[in-house]
């Protein structure tokens, strides 16, 4: 049975034992895919860096029916594998040198000619992280920036659904096969990015989380992008390890400044101390690749706070959780005022209630 170029190249990344290093030193030696594919067991054989479990793995492995079943079940999931040959295989992704020779993909393609930013963050994030992880996600696509990131817990999720808020293209890179939502809640999120965005992984399909993985996903994250956005982050965390990588693949870094003690924000802080841009708002962003005026527009509190009630219930608000009694102590406005000042912030999305918490306001 004959299979097509894409087949190669498939069962090329999925030989048990053969990790990238091996496959580039098959490449070199064998030159092309499809010639890998016919050489003989002998000729394996004489390759030093190929174990002997290797060269029996690597036999076993051609199967063209396995191939064509495989590609059945890709197609069943909606997804497509992408060797380095396929003209929707990401050009950026191409600048790295460890990157992968064959990805899974499922939604639009990733435009390569977009700018294209990555917003990471803490998997414990804070409130306030959630609102700048939302406000960054929803503003960068509202300028029509192609917004990226892992679809981890914590602020990787409220980027995308920023995104999505603005009807924009959002990217999620998995460190798992796509047919495997991790973490779990993220499936509404992920069938909304499968509508209106995308989502790739290296990782053929069933294939689960493991910690080894996430660090080879943060490579093709920065690879992806042209600058890496942080928020919130521990002093050995992740999102440093994007960080890194990003500043190895010459990509711009910002990071949104926190607390001087808080645990969330050691991480950030230090990148901010070794040069990364202190980053506020989205002019920050913006204005390293476009050239824009300053504006306050980013604000809720500029679009769709129009009176006073609202605005002195607003500005008493903070991103850190306050309670009604308190609120209503530090307004010194009547009851029945204070509630339907509040009542009116909230229908209009200025505030967000947190659980038993009390509220925080929305960038």
């Amino acid at each position: 049975m004959n299979i097509e170029r894409e087949g190669y190249w498939y069962w090329f990344n999925n030989i048990d034992g053969i990790g990238r290093k091996k496959q580039q030193i098959l490449l070199d030696y064998f030159e092309d895919v499809e010639e890998i594919w016919k050489v003989s067991e002998d000729s394996l054989k004489e390759i030093k860096a190929l174990s002997s479990n290797d060269v029996a793995s690597f036999v076993d492995s051609r199967n063209a029916e396995k191939i064509k079943k495989d590609f059945e079940m890709l197609k069943k999931w909606k997804v497509e594998f992408l060797s380095i040959e396929n003209k929707n295989y990401p050009t950026k992704l191409k600048n790295i040198y460890d990157y992968p020779y064959g990805i899974y993909y499922s939604g639009n393609y990733i435009n390569n000619d977009t700018l294209s930013i990555a917003v990471i963050g803490a998997r414990n994030c804070s409130e306030y992280g959630i609102e700048l992880a939302t406000y960054f996600g929803r503003e960068l696509s509202k300028a029509g920036v192609q917004v990226i990131s892992g679809l981890a817990r914590g602020i990787d999720t409220y980027a995308h659904k920023g995104a999505l808020m603005s009807n924009g293209n959002t990217i999620g890179v998995l460190g798992t096969g796509i047919d495997i939502c991790y973490p779990e809640e993220n499936i509404k999120v992920m069938e909304e990015m499968l509508e209106r965005g995308g989502i790739l992984s290296e990782y053929n399909l069933g294939v689960q989380p493991r910690p080894g993985h996430f660090p080879m996903r943060n490579r093709i994250i920065s690879a992806l992008v042209d600058g890496i956005v942080v928020i919130e982050a521990r002093k050995r965390s992740g999102s440093l390890i994007t960080a890194n990588i990003g500043l190895e693949h010459g990509k711009d870094i910002f990071a949104v400044p926190g607390r001087a003690f808080d645990k969330l924000s050691e991480g950030t802080n230090a990148i901010i101390k070794a040069g990364a841009k202190i980053t506020t708002k989205i002019e920050d962003v913006l204005e390293e690749y476009f050239d824009i005026e300053e504006s306050d527009q980013f604000s809720v509190k500029s679009r769709i706070i129009t009176n006073q009630l609202e605005k002195t219930i607003y500005n008493i608000l903070d991103f850190d959780p306050k309670c009604i009694d308190e609120l209503e102590g530090e307004s010194k406005l009547p009851i029945g005022q204070f509630l339907q000042g509040l009542l009116s912030l909230e229908i209009h999305g200025a505030i967000r209630k947190v659980a038993n918490s009390g509220y925080v306001k929305i960038l």
